[in-house]
């Protein structure tokens, strides 16, 4: 202790590293009434991972959907370099065609998560415009 009366720098140092097996380890009245979801129990009860794993061939499609819906995802953003001969205006209605799909995200994100949808579309919309404010700020 210090002259504070708090944890002097040996003390802190000590709690700081060895204070995680203590989290870990449950306390005595945590061990009389066990919590229905404790992660750790949940864990132990897991089966056995197996010796070898393969890929199956819903790992495949579910890969090749995720290739698919990638591409899907960077087309609006690509074709106003395609129609538009200024780059400069073309970058700036590229930004705004993901800001729309940033909205459209965050509402669909919002509606399926049982969140106001609105208000997540326009959470997305922000996070996206600060992000594209950076890259014109840094030169982009």
């Amino acid at each position: 202790m210090d002259s504070r009366g708090g944890l002097d720098r040996g003390a802190r140092h000590w709690q700081l590293r060895y204070g995680l097996q203590r989290l870990r380890q449950p306390h005595q009245r945590d061990r009389q009434r066990p919590e229905p979801h404790d992660p750790q129990r949940r864990l132990i009860e897991l089966p056995e991972p197996p010796a070898y794993v393969r890929l199956a061939k819903e790992d495949l499609w579910g890969a090749v959907a995720v290739a698919i819906l990638v591409c899907l995802a960077t087309v609006p953003v690509a074709i106003p370099f395609l129609l538009v001969s200024d780059a400069g205006l073309a970058m700036r209605l590229s930004n705004a065609a993901a800001v729309v799909l940033l909205f459209v995200a965050g509402y669909r994100l919002g509606r399926s998560s049982g969140r106001t949808p609105w208000r997540m579309g326009i959470s997305m919309v922000v996070i996206g415009a600060l992000m594209v404010g950076l890259c014109i700020a840094l030169g982009g």
